[in-house]
């Protein structure tokens, strides 16, 4: 945020405006708990690819490729390990990267001396990331399948850690990632920290000081055992601030769909995350995938981390011909996210109570996932099974007619079936495996579904280029008008305050409101003018058909003078 002061007559002191330009990240909670923003309000829907081996497994050239491949195949996050201890790793379960530098210096039981080397290359690789605007989903030490089954992970070492060191290596994390930006945390790995003793106080140890140090916007869930939510295994922590669903045990899954709507009524309301499922070319089909997405992404969840068999530990095939990120079945996950991205996701509310997909809905592996629009202008419905006919309350649409469509993220097609009143129910026949359907409020003249990224509504900018002018008894504060693209400024509110009471307090408690929906784009302030040495301070505002912009300092966001 850059602040614009114009420096005026001494009697008058100085105006201040703010220009701002609030970068994307870090990513942050919405404010009604259900999905993640960026800095400036645009929603995030995570479309992420699990690469859990990759700073270990890769060269930095196999990284760059990597990471351009699903980029351009329209993935938005990549999860792995800051550092792998997994025996199914490339380099054999050995923490040490491509290049011979281990985490820790000393070895992977001296947690209290990290390696320069090792974090320089991680920082590199973060940037790397952030440079194509991708989040980074990342665990610090990830614990491995039922903590203790095999050489997956570092529960073993961290148990013979003090608290005090894992205390000390989550401050040394948060310090060193806390201006980072593109960065959302996991904590544990494949295990539920709890069922060991002593790992679940290492766990909190690490997290809590990592969070402490870190003090920008958080985002940090679990990563518990399969069938346990991030709730059920961490819930318990303070520095939790997202949900996280993990099943996918079979294909087709018979309880994901279940956790998912169990996770979302959860209280308090946290956003949830699909964090691992059933891998393509593990054992998931196309069929499957696109079960996983939908069931998530319709069912009031914030995305999806896919996975494959030779991606996430880089095996050989991991970039050959029809394998690893060249695997058709990507598709069915990058197609998923684009449809749902087609549409105003962040209005979804899923439809738990029936009330929308009133028969028909299924149950297990045939659940069918609804969701609508709050603003009633779009309706989706995901049904797995080929022929099943669902009924839908078509007066649930807003408008007096809706443009049905069905969709198929296998082909990415979506298929017109017409345009239809908004009376009573209507039943429709799913024409294939996985197909979506898609109702809009006809008036809209949306386009097909999944050809374009539904545009958010901007609030307006924020006034900047403030100018005062000496007119008859007054002082005229200008700006120019506000018109962005989500429409014209309705109105302006004026604050104001004295510079000596902003130093004296540190914040705007002392601020008032000038004037509330101003239609003109000035104001003249009649008071006296300040003392010589002293000064006002004017912040504007302006408020548009989608909502009211920002002054500028968010506490005056937060708690503005104006009405």
């Amino acid at each position: 945020m850059k602040r614009v002061c114009i420096a005026l007559a001494l009697s008058l002191g100085s105006i201040c405006g703010v220009a701002h330009a609030a970068p994307a990240w870090p990513l942050k909670v919405s404010a009604n708990g259900r999905y993640l923003e960026t800095q400036s309000g645009v929603p995030f829907l995570i479309t992420a690819d699990t690469a859990w081996c990759m700073v270990n497994g890769l060269t930095d050239s196999e990284i760059d490729t990597y990471l351009a491949a699903r980029k351009s195949q329209g993935f938005n996050a990549i999860q792995f390990m800051l550092m792998a201890k997994h025996s199914g790793c490339a380099v054999g379960g050995s923490s040490v990267d491509r290049y011979g530098n281990s985490p820790f210096v000393g070895g992977d039981s001296n947690w209290s001396s990290p390696n320069a080397a090792y974090w320089t290359r991680v920082d590199a690789i973060l940037n790397k990331i952030k440079a194509l605007d991708m989040l980074a989903i990342v665990t610090p030490a990830y614990l491995g399948f039922s903590c203790y089954y095999g050489d997956q992970g570092w529960c073993g070492v961290m148990d013979s850690q003090s608290t005090q060191r894992m205390s000390d290596f989550g401050t040394f994390l948060g310090n060193r990632y806390k201006t980072q930006g593109n960065i959302f945390w996991i904590a544990g790995g494949d295990a539920n920290p709890m069922d060991y003793p002593g790992i679940d106080a290492k766990v909190d140890a690490l997290m809590s000081a990592l969070s402490t140090a870190d003090t920008s916007v958080q985002l940090i869930t679990g990563h518990a055992g399969r069938h346990v939510s991030g709730f059920e295994g961490f819930g318990t922590h303070a520095w939790m601030t997202l949900n996280s669903a993990y099943d996918g045990e079979s294909c087709p899954d018979s309880s994901m769909a279940g956790q998912i709507a169990t996770e979302y009524a959860r209280t308090p309301v946290r956003p949830l995350l699909s964090i691992e499922q059933m891998y393509d070319q593990e054992g998931a089909d196309s069929a499957c995938l696109a079960n996983q997405y939908f069931w998530i992404a319709l069912g009031g969840g914030v995305g999806q981390s896919h996975g494959n068999g030779s991606v996430w530990d880089f095996a050989s095939t991991w970039n050959s011909p029809g394998s690893g990120i060249n695997s058709p079945n990507r598709r069915l996950h990058t197609n998923a996210a684009k449809l749902v991205r087609s549409r105003k996701f962040w209005l979804f509310n899923p439809d738990y109570g029936h009330t929308v997909v009133t028969s028909g809905y299924g149950s297990g592996t045939s659940t069918v996932s609804a969701a609508r629009a709050s603003s009633g202008e779009t309706i989706m419905a995901y049904v797995p099974v080929s022929g099943t006919t669902i009924t839908v309350d078509m007066t649930k649409i807003s408008a007096s007619s809706a443009t049905a469509y069905w969709y198929d993220p296998a082909t990415d097609v979506a298929a017109l079936l017409g345009t239809y009143a908004t009376i009573g129910s209507r039943g429709f026949a799913s024409p294939g495996t996985a197909r979506v359907l898609v109702l809009d409020d006809a008036s809209k003249g949306y386009p097909p579904p999944a050809s374009a990224d539904a545009v958010f509504p901007e609030l307006p900018a924020a006034v900047a280029r403030l100018t005062a002018d000496k007119v008859s008894g007054a002082v005229r504060i200008s700006w120019p008008s506000q018109s962005p693209p989500a429409g014209v400024a309705s109105g302006y509110d004026v604050v104001t305050g004295r510079i000596v009471d902003l130093r004296a307090s540190g914040d705007y408690r002392a601020a008032t409101c000038l004037a509330d929906d101003l239609v003109e784009s000035h104001f003249d302030d009649g008071r006296i003018y300040p003392l010589p040495g002293g000064a006002f301070y004017y912040y504007v505002r302006a408020s548009g058909s989608n909502g009211p912009g920002t002054y500028g300092p968010p506490a005056l966001d937060a708690d503005s003078p104006c009405p």
